[in-house]
């Protein structure tokens, strides 16, 4: 039962301060803030985090470990056309509904590399990996299905996230009220059939 408590007291504070960032920027917010808004005292903050820096990347830990589950959480047995259109739909509507921590991840994560400890860069850098890794093994199951062309499964991987981070991002400064989701389509004929029309 305290385990639990201690686990929610933490999501809570990650809550609120994944809030205030969004709203202040990681550098104008402090830890008194983020107290506040998790109606916790400054001081219970501390007992779960050493400092702002370590909130925010228990913030891009969780993250990023949410977005690799979305990968390797599709069903390796099915087609692998509509693996990969699920995991480009489920990438959309995961940042759509996360709107907040996305906004961080894209702008405020080398802001605050700069600032962090080396120990915690290279924890998020194998997270990123991770990431990576199973990207590319999806890519590479294509290409032994030959569905794919013969190639790097991890540049493969590189410019589907890059592709996907792209669309995020525009939709993200838009902020037109259409639902990211919206984009699976064109985004998975774009990956898959290309644009090319030429003679």
């Amino acid at each position: 039962m305290l385990e639990r408590m201690s686990h929610e007291k933490r999501l809570e504070i990650i809550t609120a301060a994944i809030k205030l960032f969004a709203e202040k920027g990681f550098e104008r917010s402090t830890v008194e803030e983020i107290a506040v808004r998790a109606n916790v005292g400054k001081g219970t903050v501390y007992l779960y985090f050493k400092n702002k820096e370590r909130i925010f990347w228990a913030i891009m830990e969780q993250g990023l470990i949410d977005m690799e589950k979305l990968i390797t959480d599709i069903a390796p047995d099915r087609d692998f056309c509509q693996q990969f259109h699920d995991i480009i739909r489920n990438n959309l509507a995961y940042i759509e509904t996360h709107r907040e921590f996305y906004r961080l991840f894209i702008k405020e994560r080398l802001t605050v590399k700069f600032l962090s400890e080396a120990s915690v860069d290279q924890l998020l850098l194998k997270k990123h990996h991770t990431i990576f890794r199973s990207l590319a093994n999806l890519m590479q199951r294509g290409i032994d299905q030959g569905v794919l062309l013969p190639g790097e499964p991890y540049d493969y991987g590189t410019a589907v996230a890059g592709i996907l981070n792209h669309f995020a991002t525009y939709w993200l400064m838009r902020d037109s009220g259409e639902p990211l989701t919206a984009k699976t389509e064109v985004i998975y004929n774009l990956i898959m059939n290309g644009i090319k029309n030429c003679t």
